[in-house]
C-alpha cells in the first residue's frame, strides 16, 4: 500500500538521523524494490526513492553502487519525465559527481557539458545550480588538463558567484582557489 510505503520511507529517514545507516540502506533497498513492483518503475515516486537510495550510497562513499543505480535511472527518468525535467538535470548531475569520483572524468565531461548548456538556458547564469554546474564541468577539464578549458568557466564563475553571493562567501572562496589553482597550472 501506498501508505506502508511512504512509512518505510520515514522510518528509513529516522534510521539515517540516528546515524543506524545500515538499517536506512536495508529499508530504502526493500523501498526502491517494492515501489517497482506495486507501483510501478515509471511512477515519480518510485524515481525518487531510486535517487534517494543513490545518495545514501554516495553518503557512505559507495560509488560504484550509486553509478549502477544512476546510469539507468538517468535514463529513465529522461524517458518518463524528459530531459529537460528540473529532477532529470538533478539526477544527472549526482551520477556526474558520481563519476568525478570515480576519476572517470570523460563521462563526467560528456554529461557535463550538455547540462551545463540547458542550466544556463533555462535556468541562467546566476542560478545557483547553473553555477554549481559549471563548478563541475571545470573541474572535469582541470582533472583532463585541459586547464584552458578549465579557466575559461572559472573566470565567470567567481564573477558571477561574487556577485551572487558575494566576495567571502565560502563558495566563492573556493571558486576563487580553484581558479588560482588553474591559473597556476598554466604559468600564470
Amino acid at each position: 500500500h501506498p501508505d506502508t510505503l511512504s512509512r518505510m520511507k520515514t522510518v528509513a529517514v529516522i534510521y539515517s538521523q540516528l546515524g543506524r545507516v545500515n538499517e536506512a540502506l536495508q529499508l530504502q533497498e526493500l523501498l526502491v524494490e517494492l515501489s517497482k513492483k506495486f507501483l510501478g518503475e515509471d511512477q515519480p515516486s518510485t524515481l525518487s526513492r531510486e535517487q534517494s537510495l543513490i545518495s545514501k550510497f554516495l553518503k557512505m562513499g559507495r560509488y560504484k553502487e550509486a553509478v549502477q543505480l544512476g546510469e539507468p535511472l538517468v535514463s529513465f527518468s529522461k524517458k518518463v519525465l524528459g530531459k529537460e525535467h528540473p529532477d532529470t538535470l538533478a539526477r544527472i548531475q549526482s551520477l556526474i559527481f558520481t563519476y568525478l569520483k570515480l576519476e572517470r572524468y570523460i563521462e563526467a565531461l560528456d554529461l557535463g557539458e550538455p547540462l551545463l548548456e540547458v542550466s544556463q538556458r533555462i535556468l541562467g547564469e546566476e542560478h545557483p545550480d547553473t553555477l554549481s554546474r559549471m563548478k563541475t564541468v571545470a573541474a572535469a577539464y582541470s582533472q583532463l588538463g585541459r586547464y584552458n578549458e578549465a579557466l575559461q568557466l572559472q573566470e565567470p564563475l567567481v564573477e558571477l558567484s561574487k556577485k551572487s553571493l558575494g566576495d567571502e562567501h565560502p563558495k566563492t572562496l573556493s571558486r576563487i582557489d580553484d581558479m588560482k589553482y588553474t591559473r597556476s597550472q598554466l604559468g600564470k
